[in-house]
């Protein structure tokens, strides 16, 4: 399941992994959301060797858009003959895309008649409401005429995708996504040569390095390749080629011109994401929606698209009767308030108790452990066993941990600790815990913001500095939120060890 976002311009790479990976060579089902296919370009345009291609375009009279969207499902021919493919349904809104398709594989367990595949894709300007209806109608209806059928639902639900889960509560829900904060609309391809150029200028540059950063930036000749077929070549002026390493910093150079750092309100950026953290005490809101004002102001002005559909609102709020708020309003868009968020890697939600998170990392550390399991069961040595829990495994359990180990709750530790001890039964020794790991990154990560001057909490953690000696004094911690996050929690760390 994938969303390409241009299935004709990504046919190069899936015919290559097609190739070069068993995997993909494999797999029975391909499900593919947001193709961009239109009826002007046959199936074989997009055909892949070995597969039967479905596919179910985006209508513009029904959908009200004449660009983007589209389904498309890749059967491999080894598992289904193309004659026992059947599309059960297919429906095209502004809310909704979606195609029932039934197949009568080679070979199925006997307590299925047959499998169908219910393929969605929910827009992230869709009601939700709507197009959670629309998908239990057809599942129920597929559900009362093919009981004996194994149904198995895949897409890009975006927004609905917790209210989803709450309507089909029958299903076992195994993979779920979601998006990021202020999102800059394809921000690599926005950067405008000549807006950089006089950035660089400004922060000092050498003006050979300018110019050779211009000079690899205009007049870039790019073309399509499919098989035998080569498309009119194109020169571009505009963005930085995607891929690069030198893509990103260039975006971050692009964009650090505009800085915001109150003592209410500040701007974070991290490459193309960017938050707005404001603190509002007494109903004042004036800096935090000036700021956002500002934000967007100066994204027009530099050639940013800001992605409002995927840009979200977390309050937290933790009095017991709160007043509504009106929603921020971006370029006349209401932007959602959610509770709960991804950003960079961590799952936030508006009481900052970190449950969200931890059953993100549970869900991902136990594919992880079946994973290691099915490694040993094939006799791969013991080296490489460990090999891939630090990779995989615990890379994925332990991320972040010096951020929610300390404010996460007893159970929730638990229920991790208990995924440690699984992947140590399959390795056969005995592996740190959560709170050992917690602990001594936390205090790795004190000392490096003491010895870094340039680090945002130096000057904190500074000021914090006794007189008398080694030790650092506790910060005040009038909530019990606070004396378990990350700097109260390190500090304590750090003067236990320093007795």
């Amino acid at each position: 399941m994938g969303n390409v976002r241009s299935l004709s311009i990504k046919l190069d790479e899936l015919t290559a992994l097609m190739r070069l990976q068993r995997v993909y060579r494999e797999s029975s089902l391909l499900c593919f959301t947001e193709t961009w296919l239109h009826q002007d370009m046959t199936n074989s345009v997009v055909s892949v060797t070995g597969f039967t291609l479905v596919r179910a375009d985006r209508s513009a009279a029904q959908s009200g858009k004449k660009k983007g969207g589209g389904l498309a499902v890749f059967v491999n021919d080894r598992w289904c003959n193309r004659n026992h493919i059947t599309v059960k349904e297919q429906h095209c809104s502004k809310d909704i895309e979606l195609v029932a398709v039934s197949f009568r594989p080679y070979y199925l367990p006997r307590e299925f008649s047959h499998v169908l595949v219910v393929t969605v894709y929910i827009p992230p300007s869709a009601d939700a409401a709507v197009a959670c209806e629309r998908v239990h109608s057809t599942v129920s209806q597929l559900q009362t005429q093919h009981p004996q059928a194994l149904i198995l639902i895949s897409g890009d639900f975006n927004h609905a995708c917790t209210p989803l889960s709450a309507t089909l509560s029958n299903f076992t829900q195994l993979w779920r996504g979601s998006s990021s904060a202020i999102s800059a609309l394809s921000a690599f391809n926005t950067i405008q040569p000549s807006l950089l150029r006089r950035k660089l200028e400004v922060a000092g540059v050498d003006q050979h390095l300018v110019a050779w950063t211009i000079n690899y930036l205009t007049d870039r000749p790019q073309f399509v390749r499919l098989r035998d077929c080569v498309s009119d070549v194109v020169v571009c002026s505009t963005g930085a080629p995607q891929g690069t390493v030198l893509s990103p910093f260039l975006f971050t150079l692009y964009t650090s011109d505009f800085t915001y750092d109150s003592h209410h309100c500040h701007l974070q950026k991290f490459s193309d994401d960017s938050a707005i953290v404001g603190c509002v005490s007494g109903g004042d809101e004036q800096e935090y929606r000036g700021v956002i004002t500002d934000f967007v102001s100066w994204c027009e002005v530099n050639h940013l698209l800001l992605n409002t559909s995927k840009t979200k609102e977390l309050i937290l709020d933790f009095k017991r009767s709160s007043p509504s708020q009106s929603p921020v309003n971006i370029q006349g868009s209401d932007i959602e308030v959610v509770d709960t968020f991804k950003y960079l890697g961590v799952h936030l939600n508006n009481r900052l108790d970190w449950s969200n998170n931890t059953d993100a990392l549970y869900r991902r550390g136990q594919s992880g452990i079946h994973l290691l399991r099915r490694l040993r069961s094939f006799g791969v040595c013991r080296q490489l066993l460990r090999t891939f829990y630090d990779t995989v495994v615990a890379s994925v359990v332990l991320y972040g941990v010096v951020c929610w180990a300390g404010g996460s709750a007893g159970r929730s530790l638990k229920r991790l600790n208990k995924l440690v001890r699984k992947a140590g039964s399959v390795l056969g020794c005995t592996l740190e815990s959560i709170e050992e790991v917690a602990d001594r990154r936390m205090l790795a990560k004190l000392t490096s913001i003491m010895d870094n001057p340039s680090h945002p909490l130096h000057q904190t953690v500074e000021a914090l500095t006794s007189s008398f000696s080694t030790r650092l004094l506790h910060p005040q911690c009038k909530k019990e939120r606070y004396r378990r996050s990350f700097l109260p929690t390190a500090i304590r760390l750090y003067n236990t060890v320093s007795k």
